[in-house]
């Protein structure tokens, strides 16, 4: 048992005085309902366990009496210890040699615990927020505590896209997520540090692997969101040492996207993979918003670690990436993307209105950065981002569409990844996803 890679410790646990408290490790396993309904009687101890190898069952009884309009609470503890991640162990292995231990910590520290984490609820309800948006808006932080997410041992937080689905903490797909830095920032960092740029940088070029240790090629959303991601680590430390010892990996991440812009433009132009699984071509605002953003985070970054020459850099290729983009991709209602269809025929959105059109402008506001292009157009593109991707119901567009994934069914409300407002749908060849409704994308361009 001991060799297992799922070797662990499980407990149950009271607390509070031991009076009347019976612990059972003994009984075979078509006793133990008798016992219980028969009002059986323990041996007086407060503590049974039994030793790996043999059979496990028990339970765990306490005895109180109540007098008429009296209550009592009575605490139980489900503890667990699985401290052998393969390959990585589990970082909680770090403090605590079993469940036990567990149990211990949490009978010193109950109050503590319990009252924060009511109080974080507490807090959150506590608003004039309609209840569904609330718990709407509160829901992904769930998964969190699920069996998405790693906590090593070394430290190194780590996230599947899904439980046991497309390994790496997925950079451009938590691209989309905040919650984690916002909420435990250190945790975030590691992120950074640990896999961004450690396993998942090439040093020689600047690239970030967007899956870390996982593959070997980077996305163009995700590079952005890398230094953006950055940035917002920055202002979620208590002093400048984070930024001050990945500065030089930070720079080499950002020119990596200028010379991906080649002419200094402001316009990434070539191959683009992305979080939809496939290559945009030509100049568009899905990556392109990232990419400024990005200049604009390490313009910041530059300054305040006093790197005046790349951040005067990063602003005169910032200031000319937001007026050619205004010049060649606004369409008078919204961004498209500037596209040669016969040369790149397949996954491509062409004049479509993509929901995604202004990722690296929510993320600007989300790091205090301002408008990445004039505030009339960006307000003009999410009206049409709203007017035309936006359904009070699904069912007809996807009737004429259908989806690949169904993540909402008709009947239900929904924004579409991308439409054709101003033209014919381009169909199955076109950008992947494009019929889908994606949640994240919502907050993201919509708030």
């Amino acid at each position: 048992m001991e060799a297992q890679a799922d070797y662990g410790t499980l407990g149950l646990a009271l607390l509070g005085p031991s009076e009347g408290v019976v612990p059972l490790a003994d009984l075979p396993e078509d006793s133990l309902a008798a016992w219980l309904s028969g009002g059986g009687q323990g041996e007086g101890s407060t503590r049974a366990e039994k030793p790996f190898g043999r059979a496990l069952v028990g339970g765990l009884c306490k005895t109180i009496q109540l007098r008429p309009g009296e209550e009592q609470q009575v605490t139980f503890l489900v503890v667990w210890h699985f401290p052998h991640l393969p390959q990585h162990g589990n970082h909680y292995g770090t403090r605590f040699p079993d469940a036990e231990a567990v149990a211990v910590y949490l009978a010193q520290h109950f109050e503590r615990l319990a009252g924060q984490t009511r109080l974080w609820r507490d807090t959150w309800y506590d608003s004039t927020l309609p209840w569904w948006l609330l718990d709407r808006l509160f829901a992904p932080v769930s998964i969190l505590a699920s069996g998405t997410c790693q906590w090593r041992a070394n430290g190194r937080f780590w996230a599947w896209e899904g439980v046991r689905c497309c390994a790496g903490t997925c950079a451009h797909v938590w691209n989309y997520a905040h919650a984690l830095a916002r909420l435990f920032p250190e945790l975030e960092r590691s992120v950074r540090e640990m896999q961004d740029f450690g396993p998942g940088f090439v040093a020689a070029t600047g690239a970030v692997n967007f899956r870390g240790e996982s593959n070997d090629f980077w996305a163009g959303d995700s590079q952005g969101g890398t230094a953006l991601k950055c940035l917002r680590e920055h202002q979620m430390s208590l002093d400048s040492r984070f930024l001050e010892r990945n500065w030089p990996k930070i720079r080499k991440t950002v020119e990596f996207l200028m010379d991906q812009d080649g002419n200094g433009d402001g316009l990434i132009e070539g191959s683009q993979h992305n979080t939809y699984d496939i290559n945009f071509f030509g100049a568009n605002t899905m990556v392109g918003s990232l990419y400024l953003g990005a200049l604009r985070a390490a313009e910041e970054m530059a300054r305040e670690v006093g790197d005046s020459e790349f951040a005067a850099k990063c602003r005169k290729v910032f200031e000319a990436g937001s007026r050619l983009t205004v010049e060649r991709l606004f369409n008078g209602e919204y961004f498209v993307q500037e596209v040669d269809l016969k040369k790149h025929p397949k996954h491509q959105y062409g004049d479509g209105c993509l929901s995604d059109q202004l990722f690296g402008q929510g993320w600007a506001h989300q790091v205090g950065l301002g408008y990445l292009y004039p505030r009339e157009k960006v307000l003009s593109a999410l009206r049409a981002v709203y007017v035309y991707n936006w359904a009070p119901d699904i069912g007809p567009q996807n009737a004429a569409h259908p989806p690949q994934r169904w993540f909402a069914r008709p009947g239900e409300a929904g924004l579409f990844t991308c439409t054709w407002p101003k033209s014919k749908h381009l169909g199955p060849d076109s950008v992947l996803y494009r019929d889908e409704v994606w949640t994240g994308i919502e907050p993201e361009n919509l708030s």
